[in-house]
Formats: structure tokens, C-alpha cells, sequence
């Protein structure tokens, strides 16, 4: 099966991993472009593509672009409509939804408070 597009982001962001596992839920294959933050998408090239320089990115085989990584992951498992990850009729698709938003904004922000002061030893705040 030929990859639906490039995906430019780090191997160890964890929304690079979601999108790369809703494309093998989905039966899909992604090529993946490793970045170096910072560095890949500073770049013309990256920047001519994705004027935001944000990594994860996405590029789909006709030249659709997008960034961040719930807005890639939901095109990606729109690919495929029968896997069910965004929900097989409307009161799916808000449950879905709303776990999606629940993951983001009350786990991953808190979560990256707590990893930022674990790594640099500095607690917000203080």
C-alpha cells in the first residue's frame, strides 16, 4: 500500500505517535520525515510549506498541508470511515469529540507542567 502522504515530525513527540497509530488503525501507511525541532522546520523548504514552522505537519500526496497534531490525526482516521475512530454516527462522534478535548486540555497541558518541572527543575509559579 503506497503511504496517503508525509508526515514531518519528531519520532519521540507523542503527537507524532497518535497520528502514526490512527493511520495503522485505519489500514493506512504514512511516510514519516524525521525533524530535529528547531532546526527542519526553520528551513525555506519547511517554511514555504508550513508558514507556522510547526512540527508535527502533514502533506497529503496532492500537496494538502496541516498542522498540529489532533487537526492531522483526525484527517488521517477520516481516511478510513470504517475503522469507527471518530464515531459511526453523530452521538459517537460528540463522545469522541469530547474525549479528545478531555485528553488535551486536562491531561496532556497539566502532564507537560509536570514533565517541564521534572526535567528543567523549575515549578510553574514558584
Amino acid at each position: 500500500m503506497a503511504p496517503i502522504g508525509k508526515l514531518y515530525g519528531h519520532p519521540q513527540q507523542y503527537q507524532t505517535k497518535i497520528i502514526q497509530s490512527a493511520a495503522a488503525i485505519g489500514g493506512h501507511e504514512i511516510e514519516t520525515v524525521p525533524c530535529e525541532f528547531g532546526v527542519t522546520n526553520k528551513t525555506p523548504e519547511f517554511l514555504q510549506k508550513f508558514p507556522m514552522g510547526k512540527i508535527p505537519a502533514f502533506e497529503s500526496n496532492d500537496g494538502f498541508t496541516l498542522f498540529e497534531g489532533a487537526a492531522i490525526a483526525r484527517y488521517v482516521t477520516a481516511q478510513a470511515p470504517e475503522s469507527g475512530l471518530l464515531g459511526r454516527n453523530a452521538r459517537e462522534a460528540a463522545i469522541v469529540e469530547q474525549f479528545i478535548h478531555l485528553a488535551e486540555y486536562e491531561i496532556q497541558i497539566p502532564g507537560n507542567i509536570v514533565y517541564a518541572a521534572l526535567v528543567f527543575k523549575v515549578v510553574p509559579g514558584y
